[in-house]
């Protein structure tokens, strides 16, 4: 088996207790691995797959800005991306109304969700599954 390398992209500013919370929270398995994977910055976008010369990989653009498409940008910080957390924010949350892109992609690889409140509480969801749900439906809408 190929060596992988994984532990030299290894997030140490994680503590164990932040780990157990995100292990035991309800998310969906495909969006756990996608952030798992964003935090270790093992996510595939245009600019990952470009500098490891992969052969699908013609550019390291976005197909729809045009911007370099790193992690971020895939799934935050792209303009058409950032009007779908724009929009739920202002939907399910009564705070912030409004979606921060660097604020966005610092809480998400710090797991640090504590500031954002959900508006309807009757949902049954966590912060994490809010979190989990849009970063998931971005990338299952984007790799279609």
């Amino acid at each position: 088996m190929a060596n992988l390398n994984v532990g030299r992209h290894f997030c140490n500013q994680l503590t164990k207790q932040q780990w157990k919370s995100f292990y035991k929270n309800t998310m969906h398995y495909s969006a756990r691995n996608l952030w798992y994977r964003m935090i270790h910055k093992q996510s595939s976008n245009q600019l990952a797959m470009a500098q490891r010369n992969l052969k699908h990989a013609a550019s390291d653009r976005c197909t729809l800005c045009n911007e370099i498409e790193d992690a971020p940008h895939l799934l935050i910080k792209c303009v058409h991306k950032l009007d779908v957390w724009d929009s739920s924010f202002k939907e399910f949350l009564s705070y912030p109304k409004s979606a921060d892109p660097q604020q966005i992609y610092s809480s998400i690889m710090r797991f640090k969700l504590n500031q954002y409140y959900l508006y309807h509480h009757d949902l049954h969801i966590t912060i994490y599954d809010f979190f989990a749900t849009i970063m998931r439906t971005i990338w299952r809408h984007h790799y279609r």
